[in-house]
């Protein structure tokens, strides 16, 4: 009781009444008694169509809330990458700044031993001009 309906080329190639050559593909094949069934199936379930929709309904907000939650995650890693960046940025520039102190502590200590000194020769004459001249100006 399984029918077979022969594919749609099939059909015309014979309504014409010339002579079918085996085609490369095979036809497709449709059973008519297992499309019944699923049609008789969906009639069924149509009644019980109500159901089916609140709980779409609920699966959606269930999607939305999850999408939701994974885009405030998102931006939280985002704000925890910027901070991170931020904390870095500080620590470069604490660092920076006590170099600097230090290169500025080391050239007050080279510039007293200089003062402190009677006898300089050129070199020494002139690292203690250019130290003076950058700490006290003119």
């Amino acid at each position: 009781m399984k029918k077979v309906v022969v594919a749609q080329k099939d059909q015309r190639l014979l309504k014409k009444g010339s002579f079918v050559s085996i085609p490369t593909q095979k036809p497709q094949l449709v059973m008519v008694q297992r499309l019944n069934v699923q049609h008789v199936e969906m009639q069924q379930k149509k009644g019980k169509g109500k159901a089916s929709n609140e709980i779409v309904t609920e699966l959606r907000a269930m999607r939305l809330a999850r999408e939701s939650e994974l885009e405030v995650m998102k931006k939280r890693i985002d704000l925890d990458k910027e901070m991170q960046q931020q904390r870095i940025d500080l620590d470069k520039e604490r660092e920076q700044k006590t170099d600097e102190r230090e290169l500025v502590k080391m050239q007050l200590l080279h510039l007293n031993t200089l003062l402190q000194k009677e006898h300089l020769s050129l070199e020494e004459e002139n690292m203690k001009h250019f130290l003076m001249s950058k700490f006290y100006g003119n």
